[in-house]
């Protein structure tokens, strides 16, 4: 009778854990309801896409899975946009409100898997909650174009839900299901294509299989993800062949191979800084190029060999620390900068997955470090719901900066006055709503900070000869 109680209470906490989560992220994410699509990629993806616009059609499905758009094949993120549109329109409030019902579902998924794999519901729903609400989930959420991140994650997290249940009763059943959902996950896109090492990162902490392993031990692990691995080769290979052949790839005679390389420490490392201190969130991050310090880089390099190595050292006693340090480094290489695609030096949006292993990371060491100083269980929850309410207000502090495309391009300017990409957007925005003469001066910016893009040439010249027309036609007059 009592465990039939006990489990009837838990029931009833993850229940409330779970609405309070939805609650929590709906409050924070709730005015991008009244947004407007952005002008970049929204234009592509959604608005000026006549295969999107029109809705679910037997074309449309063709062209869904064999686009290549952007460099992108994703047929599944592609029927959710023409879904949107056989309902809504182009209500872009609507395109945003599927953006955040889907991701607070993922953080409900997350708490779920969390609890499944630790135990621990209540550091699980931590977790899960600063995952919700932390800053760099608004880039994800408020951004139109960034569906495939967010659907992306639903099967992933589908798919590990499969794979807990696989590791209770494994057959070949409840790999299929796990092969299934992770199938979809890569039809949104190709950012989940590591999941077969976090499942073995997993499988480390806090499964635990290699010790419960009688004969085998890993590489028993290793074998039964085989399936996984020859899905994940086949769409890396059928990945990097779209990137090729629509020249997704950033070439090396637009960015030195030895600039790529330097970005990969420095970007793993900002990211961790911006994990913990979210001050300078931007839809676009420029890439260093040659501008960082050989001390900087150095810096960043030892940094990660020395928290990999103390993860190592304490991974008996502290094994979370390796487990959610590795899941962290694993999950973000595809966009660590080793492969360029574009010309920004990092994006929020890459973080989505990876933040997961900081979260591990530093949930399950706070925890561990408060009972060591034998805190007071109210001084832990007070804690926690003060960097929450915190991580809360600066999140939607930036949600507001994504109300439309005049005012996001303004708040990165005001992140990195230098920000060629932002001086662009804005002389285009500036262009459409007939202030010219503040176009001029963003494209003139944008050719000062970077002489040699041709794009920024051509519209700077654009807009002169605008101007000059206008002038013309005056004198005219």
């Amino acid at each position: 009778m009592e465990s039939t109680d006990e489990h009837q209470n838990h029931s009833k906490r993850t229940w409330a854990g779970s609405c309070l989560l939805l609650i929590l992220t709906v409050a924070v994410f709730c005015p991008i309801a009244d947004f407007d699509f952005i002008t970049y990629d929204d234009p592509q993806y959604i608005i000026s896409n006549p295969f999107v616009t029109s809705g679910l059609s037997a074309n449309g499905l063709r062209w869904a899975f064999t686009s290549d758009l952007g460099g992108q094949w994703m047929p599944l993120t592609w029927l959710s946009h023409m879904l949107d549109c056989q309902i809504f329109g182009l209500e872009a409030g609507r395109h945003h409100l599927v953006n955040l019902a889907i991701h607070a579902l993922n953080a409900v998924l997350l708490f779920a898997c969390l609890t499944r794999l630790t135990r621990r519901a209540d550091l699980s729903w931590v977790a899960a909650a600063f995952f919700a609400i932390h800053p760099q989930r608004v880039e994800t959420v408020a951004w139109a174009a960034e569906r495939k991140d967010v659907l992306s994650m639903f099967f992933f997290l589908l798919a590990l839900l499969a794979y807990l249940h696989h590791v209770t009763s494994p057959t070949r059943k409840s790999m299929a299901l796990v092969l299934l959902a992770y199938g979809l996950g890569l039809m949104c896109k190709q950012s989940i294509v590591m999941t077969p090492v976090l499942f073995l990162i997993l499988d480390f902490w806090p499964i635990q299989r290699h010790e419960l392993t009688q004969s085998g031990g890993i590489r028993s692990c290793i074998i039964e993800k085989i399936p996984m691995i020859a899905l994940t080769s086949f769409v890396i290979g059928l990945k990097l062949w779209i990137a090729m052949r629509t020249h997704a790839i950033t070439s090396t005679a637009t960015l030195p191979l030895s600039d790529q390389m330097a970005n990969v420490p420095i970007s793993y490392v900002t990211y961790i800084r911006q994990f913990l201190w979210p001050s300078d969130l931007s839809i676009f991050h420029i890439h260093p190029y040659g501008t960082y310090t050989t001390l900087w880089l150095v810096t960043c390099i030892l940094s990660l060999i020395f928290i990999t190595l103390f993860g190592f050292a304490f991974r008996s006693r502290w094994p979370w620390l390796l487990a959610g340090w590795t899941w962290y480094f694993v999950a973000l290489l595809p966009a660590s900068g080793i492969i360029q695609a574009g010309l920004q030096g990092r994006a929020d949006r890459y973080l989505y997955l990876p933040s997961i292993g900081l979260l591990l990371l530093c949930v399950w060491s706070a925890e561990r470090l408060l009972t060591w100083m034998r805190t007071p269980t109210r001084w832990k929850y007070f804690l926690v719901v003060a960097c929450l309410t915190c991580s809360g207000v600066a999140a939607r502090a930036y949600v507001i900066q994504w109300r439309d495309s005049l005012t996001l391009y303004r708040h990165a300017l005001h992140v990195d006055p230098d920000n060629d990409f932002a001086h662009s957007a804005l002389g285009a925005v500036y262009t459409h709503l007939g202030a010219v003469d503040l176009a001029l001066h963003h494209f003139s910016e944008a050719v000062r900070i970077r002489p040699g893009a041709p794009d920024y040439q051509r519209d700077l010249m654009l807009i002169r000869e605008r101007i000059q027309q206008k002038k013309t036609t005056r004198s005219g007059s």
